[in-house]
This record gives C-alpha cells, sequence and structure tokens, in this order.
C-alpha cells in the first residue's frame, strides 16, 4: 500500500503543481477548489495503476470516483465561470501582495495536496488490497451508500442552481426540497459518498483507514464547507428569515422539520 500511497501523492502532487502554475497566470488562487474533487480521482487511478490490480471492486471504486470528483470539479468550475478569485484567497493575498504568488503554493496548493493524500487513504487500500478480492455483500452496500450521496449532493446543488437563477430568489432562503431537511443537504450527500468509499475500504481489510472519511467530514461541517457558507451568509445578512431557517432546519444531518415554512421566509 505505501507504494500506492506514494503514486498517488505523486500524482496528487503533480495535479496542485499545474494548477498552481495557472493560477499564478491567472492570478485566481481558487482554482484549487475547482480541482479539489479531480485530485482524488487523479490519486486514485496513480494507485490503482501501480499495484495493477483490476478486480471488480476496484474497478467500482474508480467508477464511483470518477463520477463523483468529476461531477464535483465541473460544477464548481461552471458555478464560478467569470466570478473572479474567491474572497478568501483574495483576503490572503491583500496581506501580501507582492509574495502571494509563491507563498500560495504552500499555504494553499501544498496544503491541500496533503489534505487530499491522507483523506484519499480509503480509496488507496481498495485499488491497492491484494486481500479479500471478491465483491461481498458489503462491497453492494457500499455503492449503494455511495449512490445515494451522489444523488443527494447532485439534486441539492441543482435545486440551488434553479433557485438562484431567479432574481426574486436574491433576498430569500432555500428552504423546499432538500434544503427544507438540512441547511447544507449537498454537503452531507458529500460525506455520504465517503461513508460509502471507507465501506468499501471495510469490505477489503482496510479498517484503519476511517481516519481519511474522518477529516473529508469534519472539514464539510466544522472547518471549510457549513462553517464558512454560515459565515459569509450572516456577513451579507440580506437573507430575510435566515435566523427562522435556521431554528427549524439542521444545519448538516437532515431531519424531519418540526413546522412548515414558507419559501418567502
Amino acid at each position: 500500500m505505501l507504494t500506492a500511497w506514494l503514486a498517488a501523492a505523486t500524482a496528487i502532487g503533480a495535479l496542485m503543481f499545474v494548477t498552481w502554475l495557472a493560477s499564478v497566470i491567472r492570478r485566481d488562487a481558487s482554482l484549487v477548489d475547482r480541482i479539489w474533487g479531480l485530485a482524488f480521482v487523479v490519486g486514485a487511478y496513480a494507485a490503482a495503476a501501480q499495484a495493477d490490480l483490476f478486480d471488480t471492486r476496484t474497478l467500482v471504486v474508480l467508477t464511483a470516483v470518477t463520477l463523483w470528483g468529476v461531477r464535483l470539479s465541473a460544477y464548481l468550475t461552471w458555478r464560478n465561470f467569470g466570478h473572479g478569485e474567491d474572497g478568501r484567497y483574495q483576503a490572503m493575498r491583500a496581506k501580501n501582495p507582492q509574495h502571494f504568488w509563491w507563498r500560495s503554493l504552500i499555504t494553499v496548493y501544498l496544503l491541500q495536496a496533503i489534505l487530499a493524500t491522507v483523506i484519499a487513504a480509503p480509496l488507496v487500500y481498495v485499488v491497492s488490497a491484494t486481500t479479500a478480492a471478491d465483491f461481498y455483500l458489503l462491497d453492494v452496500i457500499a455503492t449503494i451508500i455511495v449512490a445515494a450521496g451522489i444523488a443527494t449532493e447532485t439534486t441539492a446543488d441543482w435545486q440551488l442552481t434553479r433557485f438562484r437563477r431567479d432574481e426574486t430568489n436574491r433576498t430569500r432562503v432555500l428552504n423546499t426540497g432538500l434544503w427544507a431537511y438540512s441547511r447544507h443537504p449537498n454537503y452531507f450527500g458529500d460525506a455520504v459518498v465517503w461513508v460509502g468509499f471507507y465501506v468499501f475500504a471495510l469490505a477489503a481489510g482496510g479498517w484503519f483507514t476511517a481516519f481519511g472519511t474522518i477529516i473529508m467530514i469534519v472539514f464539510l461541517r466544522r472547518l471549510s464547507g457549513v462553517s464558512l457558507t454560515e459565515k459569509r451568509i450572516l456577513a451579507e445578512g440580506r437573507r430575510v428569515g435566515y435566523a427562522d431557517y435556521v431554528a427549524h432546519t439542521p444545519a448538516f444531518m437532515p431531519r424531519l422539520r418540526r413546522q412548515n415554512s414558507r419559501n418567502d421566509s
């Protein structure tokens, strides 16, 4: 597994480095967000190529991570196209405008390359494991979990995109569809996908790779996804009725709402 992990790290690092070069030219460090999903795709394929063990489980996992990673990167690229550099990176650039071009290589791209390599542990283990190569019931369960996660985040993103297309919704809160059960169903769906990846690792004997999924979920819930989005919404202060939405809708784990809420809240 070590050599497979090194192969994954090399592929992820190369992707990040090339993207960093592009970010320097475009003066847009937020390109890193657009290739985040692809980092796991290239890492998984590099590890699989090194291990050269293309059994049924490996092929299913490679297909799953490709669907997840390509969809995520394509969606973020489409959503952010033409909007320039994300405010987070603009703030970092403003603190050190002369040297940000090379500091971003370390503070943004190298950091995310390391994170992606660590988080990818379940994927790397699955595609390089030499034991339990048969496709068992646990693998079927893992496939269902990943499919459910991808379907959830795809549906949530589609509902949000359709909502934002209507100019009258600029100050309104999306609280219908999946967004009636969770304030961030897209991030929850992402977490479900990674639970599924870990179940694949369990089927292959990689129980110890749980740290990869745990780190991803912590980032989605506490460090980047939900937390950053909530801070931005509260800072904008233009979402009418957002306090009521927060009071009646969980941030992450979906549940039935205690009371109905109108879409103009």
